[in-house]
């Protein structure tokens, strides 16, 4: 073999090497697991124009502006810079205790926007086990993960009021979180003028 010949062969090994870690790492038809919790405030229009707003200008957040437009017009809704209803939508990044029970309730917490308005923050709980502050009656869990939060309040532009709150909550490990947050986007907007109080969805 030559040094040339060689020296290729070793670059495609690297290469398909790479690949199968890719591979490993976001299967293209890997499944992931969701939280959703919704508020419905008031009736939101039918096929009212919608003017999408980011709370953060984060480059995740700019990166899924126009899937969160597209699902709207999908869902009947045109987006425009007027449109007399707003969605402002952020995502977060946490590290929370990792959930292995998805039984029990949420329990809301309130946060300030932007705006100044606020949003339920929706997080659950398996009875007084706090995803955020671990088990009561025993020592703290040292098992940690993250988890990317797609938060979204509708308003009417007019005066602020709110139409309707979601929130929806997966776990990153093995995806990038402009990914995920992509597939997010679909099941909580499905469920625009509902309440949830909470619902698990399997994204795809």
């Amino acid at each position: 073999m030559t040094r040339v010949q060689h020296k290729n062969s070793r670059l495609s090994g690297m290469t398909l090497f790479g690949l199968a870690i890719a591979v490993l790492l976001y299967p293209s038809g890997a499944r992931a697991d969701a939280m959703i919790g919704t508020e419905n405030c008031k009736p939101i229009t039918a096929q009212a124009s919608v003017r999408v707003v980011t709370e953060n200008d984060t480059v995740l957040d700019a990166s899924i502006r126009p899937d969160i437009a597209e699902t709207l017009r999908l869902r009947g809704h045109g987006v425009a810079e007027n449109g007399p209803v707003s969605l402002m939508y952020r995502t977060e990044i946490r590290q929370l205790k990792d959930v292995k029970e998805r039984s029990g309730q949420l329990i809301d917490s309130k946060v300030k926007t932007g705006e100044g308005q606020e949003v339920f923050v929706h997080l659950w709980r398996s009875h007084e086990n706090s995803v955020l502050g671990g088990k009561r009656s025993e020592a703290p869990h040292a098992n940690y993960a993250t988890y990317l939060l797609l938060i979204v309040e509708i308003s009417d532009t007019r005066d602020g009021s709110c139409l309707w709150r979601g929130r929806s909550m997966a776990r990153l490990e093995g995806w990038r979180d402009a990914e995920l947050a992509k597939r997010m986007i679909p099941p909580l907007l499905s469920r625009m003028g509902k309440a949830v109080e909470r619902e698990n969805v399997i994204l795809e």
